[in-house]
């Protein structure tokens, strides 16, 4: 980096819609079922993992069981792999209230394709070209793997009717 040089009031510090909207949500596959707790040595705190569902909306767990075994857990999982794919918790019980006997809450897949049409963000095809220079103009050109491509086909017909959120998912690394 070049040494800072002073404020510059003409540089913008925000962020995109696009990166706000679908980008920055690509961590939502990341999530795990699971949290670990963990001590200094990496040893399992008692009971050693938390159903993932039993701790949304539930702050009192970093009472119970302080912060420290929590952070030490998240820097001891194994990151889930960035797909197409979302856990069972975040697709079917985002936001459910621990205190109602009824199991059932929001698909955060649907919320992020959602949030992307009301934020009226283009579609993938478009966003790739203005960033890459290059559309794409057949399923095979976003993702190499044959059940991938053949699922987006099936889902959306045309490579311009792609869903920003998941066309960024599905692309080969």
């Amino acid at each position: 980096l070049d040494p800072y040089s002073g404020y510059k009031p003409w540089v913008r510090p925000d962020i995109t819609n696009v990166f706000a909207t679908a980008g920055y949500r690509i961590g939502h596959t990341m999530v795990a079922d699971d949290i670990f707790l963990r001590n200094d040595l990496c040893q399992k705190v008692d009971p050693g993992v938390l159903d993932l569902l039993d701790v949304f909306w539930t702050p009192s767990m970093v009472i119970v069981y302080k912060l420290e075994p929590f952070m030490k857990g998240f820097a001891s999982h194994t990151q889930y792999e960035t797909d197409t794919r979302i856990n069972d918790i975040l697709r079917n019980f985002l936001f459910v209230s621990p205190n109602n006997p009824v199991r059932f809450g929001i698909d955060l897949g649907s919320l992020n394709i959602q949030r992307g049409r009301d934020h009226g963000l283009p579609d993938y095809n478009t966003i790739r070209k203005f960033y890459t220079g290059t559309p794409a103009f057949n399923f095979r050109q976003i993702s190499s793997d044959s059940a991938q491509a053949a699922g987006l086909r099936s889902l959306y017909g045309n490579v311009n009717n792609i869903d920003p959120w998941i066309g960024l998912l599905s692309e080969d690394h």
